[in-house]
C-alpha cells in the first residue's frame, strides 16, 4: 500500500556508478517502485530519480543542478539527496558531501537541498540479511560469512563488523584483510562443511561475479565443502519498504539541510 509523502519534497537517490548497466537498471527499477510507494490521493506521482557518484556522463554535482531545475519546475521546494551506500567511507563522508555544496551554490535559492543518512545506516538492513540467512540455511546447519566491499579508512570497517556479530557471522572484505579466501580456508580446515556467504552488496556486477567464481574454485579445492552465495541486498523485496521508511524520515540530526546561496 503506498504511503504519504511531503508533497513538496522530490528524492534524488545516489549511486556509486560503473560500467556494468546491471546496477543502473536495479537501481531505476528502485527509484520506480520507491515513487509508487510514497505517491498519496493529493500528489500522486513524486519525483524520483538516480544519479551516479562516478563513471556518468556528467560528475555528480551536474546530475543534482539538472534534477533540481526540473524539481523546481514541477513545483517542488525541497530536493532530498539519498546515498545508496552501505558504508560510511570517503565516498558518503566526504566525495558526496563536497558534490552537494557545489550544486548548491549553482541551484535556484528556492529549493532547498536535504542530505540523507547512507542506507547502510538504517537498522532494519541487519533483520534483511538475517533473513535471507534462514532462507539459505533452513534446516541445515551453516557458518555464515558476512562478504563487504572492505574500506581502508580508519574505522571504515566497523560497521561491517556490528553486524557481522549481530548475524553470528564471520567478516570478510574483497579489498582488505581478512579476505574470503582466508576465512574460507580457515573453515574448510577446521572441518566446516556448510557455508553461507552473505555478500554485503547492493548490486550485482563484477565483484559479485568474482565472488561466485571464487566460490566455485573453492568446492573444486574442498570437496566437503557446500558454500552457497546470498543475493545483493538490491534485490530483496522488503528493500523497498525499508527505504521508503528511511525516506519519510526527517534526516536530522544525521543529516543535513542546505539552500543555495543567493
Amino acid at each position: 500500500m503506498p504511503v504519504s509523502s511531503s508533497p513538496t519534497t522530490a528524492y534524488l537517490l545516489v549511486i556509486h556508478g560503473s560500467r556494468d548497466p546491471r546496477p543502473a537498471a536495479v537501481a531505476q527499477q528502485l527509484a520506480a517502485q520507491v515513487s509508487h510507494q510514497l505517491s498519496n490521493p493529493d500528489f500522486s506521482v513524486p519525483l524520483v530519480d538516480i544519479a551516479c557518484l562516478e563513471l556518468a556522463p556528467m560528475p555528480l554535482h551536474q546530475q543534482i543542478v539538472v534534477f533540481g531545475d526540473r524539481a523546481l519546475k514541477a513545483g517542488y521546494t525541497t530536493l532530498a539527496i539519498v546515498p545508496l551506500f552501505l558504508l560510511p567511507g570517503v565516498h558518503v563522508c566526504q566525495d558526496i558531501p563536497e558534490e552537494v555544496a557545489i550544486a548548491q551554490t549553482m541551484l535556484d535559492p528556492c529549493l532547498t537541498l536535504q542530505l540523507w543518512p547512507y542506507l547502510g545506516r538504517i537498522k532494519g538492513m541487519v533483520n534483511l540479511l538475517a533473513a535471507q540467512q534462514v532462507t539459505i540455511a533452513q534446516d541445515t546447519p551453516t557458518t555464515p560469512i558476512l562478504l563487504a566491499h572492505g574500506s581502508r579508512r580508519p574505522g571504515g570497517n566497523q560497521p561491517i563488523e556490528a553486524i557481522a556479530t549481530q548475524l553470528d557471522a564471520i567478516p570478510a572484505y574483497w579489498a582488505v584483510p581478512p579476505s574470503l579466501d582466508t576465512q574460507m580456508q580457515t573453515l574448510a580446515q577446521q572441518g566446516t562443511q556448510h557455508i553461507t556467504v552473505l555478500p554485503y552488496f547492493l548490486f550485482a556486477g563484477g565483484i559479485t561475479d568474482a565472488i561466485a567464481q571464487k566460490i566455485g574454485a573453492m568446492g573444486d579445492r574442498y570437496p566437503h565443502l557446500t558454500v552457497v552465495l546470498g543475493q545483493p541486498i538490491g534485490t530483496f523485496p522488503d528493500l523497498i519498504a525499508l527505504l521508503v521508511s528511511h525516506l519519510i524520515t526527517p534526516p536530522h540530526p544525521t543529516g543535513s539541510e542546505v539552500q543555495a546561496e543567493k
